[in-house]
């Protein structure tokens, strides 16, 4: 089956679903590494190092070759999803737009909590050009997907998981608990 009547059974199949017509699931699911950071030849370079990456350490342009070969086996594998390609989705990427280092291991990219980050303090985006690199991706699907995809999301994760990476877990319970005693009895 050619790529275009691949496209178009699923697009039928989505408009089935949303009219209630259909007979069956849409199912989706990816192929590939459970870590998903694994899936892209890109950071191989990265991964494993357990040295601070920096947003200018990502080359956009070396995820092509991945989002085409994503693409091509999105085609092949038989699901109904449509494939997206998103900015590198093995990377916590607020956490880094809140000043989180982002730290490189063996299957993923993990934040850590910010030293001496102040939990009274507003929080704020922060200058070390994630936000610039997260919309540089963006801006490289859609010039360079050729119209076969469109760019996606990534899980950006809530307000929780970011202020959990800025301050540690166990130290937002702490001072979640501090601030609610305080009001309670101050």
């Amino acid at each position: 089956m050619k790529n275009e009547e691949i496209i178009a059974k699923r697009v039928q199949r989505h408009k089935d679903f949303w009219q209630k017509t259909n007979d069956s699931p849409l199912i989706g699911y990816s192929l590939g590494d459970y870590f998903v950071s694994k899936r892209y030849n890109a950071v191989n370079n990265l991964l494993g190092s357990g040295k601070c990456v920096i947003a200018d350490d990502f080359n956009v342009g070396r995820f092509l070759h991945d989002y085409n070969n994503m693409y091509d086996q999105s085609l092949e594998e038989g699901a109904d999803l449509v494939f997206s390609a998103c900015p590198f989705t093995g990377l916590p990427w607020m956490e880094a737009m809140f000043g989180c280092k982002i730290i490189p291991q063996e299957s993923s990219f993990i934040a850590s909590p910010i030293p001496g980050a102040e939990f009274s303090k507003e929080v704020k985006i922060s200058d070390d050009n994630w936000s610039d690199k997260y919309f540089e991706f963006i801006d490289f699907i859609n010039k360079n997907g050729e119209g076969r995809y469109p760019a996606g999301q990534p899980i950006l994760r809530g307000p929780g998981d970011v202020l959990a990476g800025i301050f540690g877990q166990k130290e937002l319970i702490f001072n979640l608990f501090y601030l609610y005693y305080i009001n309670k009895h101050c």
